[in-house]
This record gives structure tokens, C-alpha cells and sequence, in this order.
């Protein structure tokens, strides 16, 4: 698409949808880069761990299938899968 034919505010309009797709892309990848630095991070206790509990190494807990536990405070997050132990 040629930038020839359109107005001013045309071309405006077009270079500030493009810079809203570029800043959410920076913010994706930056948060991504965090996450598999610094671990993902908690929204009950604030900080970043590597190291989340999965439903099946929780003692006790059986029917937590896709959840996942923040080892400083124990908050429960839903990972969106079903981390099921090697039988």
C-alpha cells in the first residue's frame, strides 16, 4: 500500500495504529524475556520464581489438575494445562 494517495491525517491515523501494534509487540516480548530470565511472576506476593508447584507435588491435592502454586506464598494460578505425572 502506497502512502502517496492518502491524506495527512490518513497517514497519521495509519502510523499510530502501526505504533500501537509495535509497542504491545515490544511489551510481549519484554515480559517473555522476564519470564524466562527472572521466572514468572505472582500477582498475590509480587516477586518472579522459577520454581511453581505443579498440582501433583501440592501434598494432598488431587483434583487441581492445570494449576499451578507460588512457592513464596502459595498463591494458585491456572497455567492452562494439565501437567499430568509420567505413569
Amino acid at each position: 500500500m502506497s502512502t502517496e494517495n492518502l491524506t495527512e491525517n490518513e497517514c497519521m491515523f495509519l502510523w499510530l495504529i502501526v505504533g500501537g501494534f509495535g509497542l504491545c509487540a515490544v511489551l510481549f516480548f519484554g515480559q517473555l524475556f522476564l519470564d524466562i530470565i527472572f521466572g514468572e511472576f505472582c500477582w498475590g506476593c509480587k516477586n518472579r520464581s522459577r520454581e511453581w508447584v505443579m498440582w501433583h507435588q501440592k501434598e494432598g491435592e488431587t483434583d487441581y489438575e492445570g494449576y499451578q502454586w507460588c512457592p513464596k506464598c502459595g498463591h494458585k494460578k491456572y497455567s492452562g494445562f494439565e501437567d499430568r505425572p509420567m505413569l
